[in-house]
C-alpha cells in the first residue's frame, strides 16, 4: 500500500506526494529529500529528516536501521509531514521544523511537535535501574552473591563462572541408569 506525504517544493508549492511504503526506510527518506529539494540543506546543516503524522507525532525514522522495511513503520493511507531536525554547534537540538511552511501557523500541530522536542531535550535520569526497580549496583552485588554461593557448594560438578552447574552428587557419569 501507500502513504501520502505533504511536501512543499519551490517548483510546485504544496502538494501530496504518494509514496510506496513497501520499501526500505532510507529509500523513502531519500525520495522525499529529492522531491522537496532538501538534500543540500540537510548536508550543509548536518540535519536529519523525519516524518510526523497529521497530529504532530514524530515517527522517529532516523532511529531505525536504513534497510528496515517502512511497512512496519508507517500506517497505510495515512498522511505524513516531513520534519527537519537540526542541532546547534554545541550538539543540542534546535526546535523541530516542518517542511511545509504553512504548518508553522497551525498551533495544534506545532504544540504537539514542540512537546516532543521538550521531551528529547530533557537530561536523562541520573540512575539506571535494573529488574524490579533495583539499581545496577544492587543487581551486580546480587549476581556476585549467587556466584559465591555456587562456588562454595561442593556437590556441583563443573560450577565455574559463566557455565551451568550440574548436580549429580559428586558421581561422574550416570550412564545406563534411568
Amino acid at each position: 500500500m501507500f502513504v501520502n506525504v505533504w511536501i512543499e517544493s519551490p517548483d510546485t508549492g504544496n502538494q501530496l506526494l504518494v509514496v510506496n511504503r513497501n520499501c526500505m526506510r532510507q529509500n523513502i527518506l531519500d525520495y522525499i529529500e529529492r522531491k522537496c529539494q532538501l538534500k543540500e540543506r540537510l548536508k550543509r546543516e548536518g540535519a536529519l529528516l523525519d516524518l510526523a503524522d497529521e497530529e504532530g507525532n514524530l515517527r522517529h525514522l532516523p532511529l531505525y536501521h536504513p534497510r528496515q522495511n517502512a511497512t512496519f513503520l508507517l500506517t497505510q493511507k495515512a498522511t505524513y509531514i516531513p520534519v527537519v531536525i537540526t542541532r546547534n554547534d554545541d550538539g543540542t537540538l534546535k526546535p523541530f521544523e516542518p517542511v511545509p511552511t504553512s504548518l508553522k501557523t497551525n498551533q495544534d500541530f506545532m504544540a504537539q511537535l514542540n512537546a516532543q522536542f521538550e521531551v528529547r531535550t530533557k537530561p536523562p535520569a541520573p540512575t539506571v535501574t535494573g529488574r524490579k526497580g533495583q539499581s545496577s549496583s544492587q543487581a551486580k552485588s546480587r549476581k556476585t552473591e549467587r556466584m559465591s554461593v555456587l562456588d562454595e557448594k561442593d556437590d556441583f560438578v563443573g560450577a565455574s563462572k559463566g557455565t551451568t552447574p550440574k548436580k549429580n552428587g559428586g558421581k561422574q557419569g550416570a550412564k545406563g541408569k534411568r
